[in-house]
């Protein structure tokens, strides 16, 4: 009997913007920028310091004459106060997605300003173990065993298939291409996803909400965690509650 399995979902940071911190300093000496901060000179290498360098750049603000924004904590958090959340875009976080459903996937591709790279079936062709992401509504009302047995189903029709259209001189690509017709939308698959600071909170804001997808919802979940943990400047608890009514959906409809 042909083996199927449920990947769980698990969401890796694999790339964020990093500053260059002599680069930074060297503009604001040279725009006769005043360093106040304890740490003279130094620029930390997070991507706080290129956000607030495109903030003070719209204002030549270098010269940090105000308490309040003389850090880069500070400074990043009265850009979201101010509801400046341009400057968020020159930072970015790459994150590799795994355990979601091709479903699921067309849901992420609907935000558009993202940049996508996803698992092919023209290209990756189902072998066994057939992977699915199963959806955490079917989990809570029926049984994992029982879902599975239903899906393999699909799986098993679409492999007949990709081999007869091999047997009929097919090439590989073309009788992957056509027999996924048959695969179902809970087929399992992977990408890389990458946004700038702005994408990602408006992502929060509308997929970590009652109103989507559940399935969605509880990878918004997981990328929040993520983020929450490298910048919580940005995606912390109180910097949520600056910017989370600014995108957030309606209440889901009955």
């Amino acid at each position: 009997m042909p083996e199927i399995i449920n990947v769980p979902l698990k969401v890796t940071l694999v790339a964020e913007t990093y500053s260059m911190g002599s680069a930074i300093t060297d503009i604001y000496h040279a725009n006769d920028g005043v360093e106040r901060r304890r740490d003279l000179g130094l620029v930390d290498s997070s991507s706080l310091p290129v956000v607030e360098l495109a903030g003070r750049g719209c204002y030549e603000a270098y010269k940090r004459t105000n308490e309040k924004t003389d850090s880069h904590e500070g400074y990043v958090r009265n850009m979201l106060e101010q509801k400046h959340f341009s400057v968020l875009e020159h930072a970015s976080a790459s994150l590799h997605i795994e355990g979601i459903s091709r479903a699921e996937s067309h849901e992420l591709v609907r935000h558009r300003l993202f940049s996508f790279s996803q698992q092919s079936q023209r290209f990756c062709v189902v072998n066994e173990p057939y992977k699915v992401a199963l959806h955490p509504t079917l989990l809570k009302h029926y049984s994992e065993e029982g879902l599975l047995h239903e899906l393999k189903t699909g799986f098993e029709f679409a492999d007949q298939v990709y081999k007869e259209l091999r047997a009929k001189g097919l090439g590989k690509k073309p009788a992957a291409e056509a027999a996924r017709a048959y695969l179902p939308n809970a087929a399992a698959t992977h990408m890389v996803m990458t946004g700038n600071l702005r994408n990602w909170i408006e992502f929060i804001s509308k997929r970590d909400h009652e109103a989507a997808d559940r399935g969605i919802q509880k990878l918004a979940e997981e990328i929040y965690r993520l983020l929450k943990q490298i910048l919580p400047e940005v995606f912390g608890d109180e910097a949520r509650k600056i910017w989370d009514t600014e995108f957030a959906q309606g209440k889901a409809r009955v």
